[in-house]
């Protein structure tokens, strides 16, 4: 009865797939994610006054840190024990996945290297303006893994289940989708708090308000998830809960120091 009531979810993974030309949508998505935020950070330096050619000096040292950055996560994190076999399939990103928690400290590389070229900006400033639209981003690469059916949810017999045909007949979490629901989420909340310039003074206050309202339900979601590492640890908390947790620690710490720093300097 389970199955005749769950969601079968098989496209195709593709948008456009001919002779010439192939896209898929994780494709699409993962390019759209950076072009938002290549475009929301060249329109924030305007506002600063500051030149927009460091827009596309930024965007090519994003793209970089972040893709090298997560996909060297992945590499390490979840499937060292294959790689470690196969080293000339470590940065054939077509044949393997893509790290969040390593495209985070991608990102906090970036923007500490984008921070030494745009002069009398701090590398938090450079986070500030740059972690919502990557979030929209996150939200938009969550559709991509719903689109190419990973990262799965656990089976479940809710009305929430959704039949991945390529994994099995099971209905299974969303978790996808749950997470793309969460990012989109906040990223809504961040852009109406952004336009009250106050909150952007606050150097850290941004990145620190994402970094602890994104990873805290992403902690509980990881317990639907579908483990993607053998680490004994896993029968307890999973690596992507374990990864989580100095980074919620970081965002709670941003936001009370950027929130004192303020009382300061009232």
């Amino acid at each position: 009865m389970q199955e005749l009531i769950a969601i079968i979810w098989d496209p195709s993974p593709f948008i456009i797939e001919s002779e010439f030309l192939s896209l898929r949508w994780y494709t699409f998505l993962f390019i759209l994610s950076f072009l938002v935020a290549y475009f929301k950070f060249s329109n924030h330096l305007k506002q600063e006054g500051v030149n927009t050619y460091w827009s596309e000096a930024t965007l090519i040292i994003m793209v970089i840190c972040i893709i090298v950055s997560a996909r060297l996560g992945h590499v390490f994190l979840y499937q060292w024990g294959y790689y470690q076999n196969h080293l000339s399939e470590i940065f054939q990103i077509n044949k393997g996945g893509l790290s969040s928690h390593g495209g985070t400290v991608g990102l906090f590389i970036a923007s500490i290297v984008v921070s030494k070229l745009i002069k009398k900006k701090t590398f938090l400033w450079v986070l500030d303006t740059l972690a919502t639209p990557l979030l929209l981003g996150g939200a938009l690469i969550r559709l991509g893994n719903f689109f190419n059916q990973e990262i799965v949810g656990k089976p479940t017999d809710s009305i929430f289940g959704v039949i991945f045909p390529i994994i099995d007949s099971s209905p299974r979490f969303p978790v996808q989708l749950m997470e793309s629901v969460v990012y989109f989420t906040i990223v809504g909340v961040c852009f109406y708090f952004e336009r009250k310039q106050s909150l952007l003074k606050k150097e850290g206050y941004m990145i620190g308000l994402i970094l602890t309202c994104t990873l805290i339900p992403r902690f509980f979601i990881e317990f639907l998830k579908e483990s993607l590492s053998d680490l004994w640890i896993e029968k307890y908390l999973s690596l992507g809960q374990l990864l989580s947790l100095p980074l919620i620690f970081l965002g709670l710490f941003l936001l009370l120091r950027a929130n004192r720093k303020a009382l300061n300097r009232s």
